[in-house]
């Protein structure tokens, strides 16, 4: 397909996928938008860029599971384990050990921590999250109760989180004792052990349209809300906020602050990880 997506089409599509999923679209991805929308049409089989934009806006079964895939192709999927040393030296050092401290065990049932991975993408991260609390909480992990909710904007993603089954050359972070503790080793590849997988819940969200979460003690969001313009990184980081147990832990993108919400969350630097806890009830 030789045509160009112009000015007007992509302003028309960046439109769409800010209204579909909140994420603004600038200029500098005007060309990769036009890859992955011709991909699009040609494999549906549509003539011109119109044709397809009338269809994603049909209310229909096929239209919506068709929005789904857009943003999955528009989405862009990269993480690793551990990633942002100073991040999990601050989650594993102090946020866990205060968290313990926080929900001593009690002899009739088992106390719960609960933490969000927002965009949480083939899943690296709240494996890692699983794997720190085991390495941490030793004896305690077997009078509490560690739930970890990981959703991602995209279906391919989470399949390949759910599986959990990673190729060796993305291990650089990966300590080699961690490594033998917690995953099957086969010959290029690892694979998390079940004792791991069975403590997150992976599902489908769009910080656009879906629910948040209530009742956590940590939030990891990293890197997803650059996406956002304005207005709905406000909603995102004001719902956020409701989604924390009062006292609870934030984690954002380095290259991301909530220097504008300095009444919703404190600023604090911990093991030389930069974290927001959250302020009021």
């Amino acid at each position: 397909m030789g045509q160009i997506l112009n000015d007007a089409e992509f302003q028309m599509f960046k439109d769409f996928v800010y209204r579909s999923s909140g994420m603004d679209f600038n200029q500098k991805n005007k060309l990769r938008m036009e890859f992955k929308l011709k991909d699009r049409l040609a494999e549906l089989g549509y003539k011109d860029f119109n044709s397809y934009y009338a269809f994603l806006n049909k209310r229909s079964v096929s239209a919506d599971i068709e929005v789904k895939v857009l943003l999955d192709l528009l989405t862009v999927n990269e993480t690793s384990f551990f990633r942002n040393s100073g991040h999990f030296k601050a989650y594993t050092d102090t946020v866990l050990p205060e968290l313990f401290e926080k929900k001593p065990s009690i002899f009739t049932k088992k106390v719960a921590i609960n933490i969000w991975s927002a965009g949480c993408s083939t899943g690296q991260e709240p494996y890692s999250l699983a794997v720190a609390y085991l390495e941490k909480a030793g004896l305690k992990a077997s009078n509490m109760q560690m739930q970890i909710y990981a959703t991602d904007i995209s279906e391919t993603a989470l399949s390949i989180a759910k599986e959990g089954n990673y190729a060796k050359k993305r291990l650089q972070n990966m300590p080699p004792n961690v490594l033998k503790k917690y995953f099957i080793e086969h010959e290029d590849r690892i694979e998390v052990k079940p004792e791991v997988k069975k403590m997150i819940t992976f599902m489908y969200a769009n910080m656009k349209t879906s629910t948040y979460l209530r009742g956590l003690d940590v939030i990891f969001c990293r890197n997803v809300m650059i996406y956002f313009d304005d207005a709905m990184r406000e909603h995102a980081i004001k719902e956020f906020h409701k989604a924390l147990n009062p006292g609870g832990y934030f984690f954002i993108g380095h290259s991301e602050s909530l220097s504008k919400y300095k009444d919703l969350f404190d600023f604090k630097v911990i093991n030389g990880g930069i974290v927001y806890k959250k302020i009021g009830d």
